[in-house]
């Protein structure tokens, strides 16, 4: 006997779960980053989900990050 409730639903697209590790394209183009936001055409704010934990850990157009990762090239 097939567990049900591990199935996805007739009217799920393709018949395949979606979850927060799946591919969803959308059609956005972005302008720029802040932080842990990716930034829209029309100034909309997207939480980065994309890089996972690294989001957080190294945020988007930092300068500190901007700052340290220049001098490590340089020494």
């Amino acid at each position: 006997m097939q567990d049900l409730a591990n199935m996805p639903a007739p009217l799920e697209p393709e018949g395949h779960w979606r979850h927060c590790f799946s591919y969803h394209p959308m059609n956005v183009e972005l302008a720029g980053a802040d932080g842990i936001y990716l930034i829209d055409n029309e100034g909309r704010r997207y939480i980065d989900a994309s890089g996972g934990p690294m989001a957080a850990n190294l945020p988007h157009d930092d300068p500190r990050m901007k700052t340290v990762i220049a001098r490590q090239m340089v020494d």
